[in-house]
């Protein structure tokens, strides 16, 4: 806390019940215990420490995105980062965005993108969404529809194919420098 780090909790269910389906064997009171000792001593000993909640969204969880905002705001989270379950999550059940697209669930997440970044800066927290756009697996797909006999592609989406063996999303939508 004095080093005035930027601490990151991952924490993948805003639920009891969902953050212990995912992290089975853990305790989600035991988490919440850590995350108020640190908010106690960030306050006593460093306020301008801050604090992340990474949460990796899968099938279990995605419902939940909105609750994430309220236990970010109510455990005094700075920034909450949504990231996709990407190519090296291999459980096919819970990765609707590589592996099992689904697109019920990637058109949800889209459909409350807006309302989740209005409602993040309302609460005062920084909302990093990791997601990858819809668009960018309409493309993906018209992209595969489009290929020659050669599998080449013929046309482009926006000036980008996207290629059906290109599992990140990342540097078309995004720079991140750590």
């Amino acid at each position: 806390v004095r080093s005035n780090v930027e601490l990151t909790f991952s924490i993948d269910g805003a639920t009891k019940e969902v953050y212990e389906h995912i992290r089975r064997g853990a305790v989600f009171e035991k988490v919440i215990e850590k995350v108020n000792l640190i908010n106690e001593l960030r306050e006593r000993l460093n306020p301008k420490m801050e604090t992340r909640l990474n949460v990796l969204v899968m099938r279990a969880n995605y419902h939940q995105l909105e609750y994430f905002l309220d236990f970010a705001k109510q455990y005094k989270f700075n920034n909450l980062f949504f990231n996709s379950a990407g190519c090296d999550f291999k459980n096919l059940e819970e990765n609707v965005f590589y592996y099992n697209r689904d697109k019920d669930i990637l058109g949800y997440l889209n459909k409350i993108r807006n309302r989740l970044a209005e409602r993040a800066k309302a609460y005062g927290v920084r909302l990093e969404n990791w997601l990858p756009s819809l668009y960018f697996f309409n493309a993906a797909q018209a992209n595969d529809e489009q290929k020659n006999s050669k599998g080449i592609a013929t046309s482009k989406q926006e000036d980008f194919a996207v290629d059906d063996k290109l599992f990140c999303h990342a540097p078309w939508q995004r720079l991140y420098v750590d």
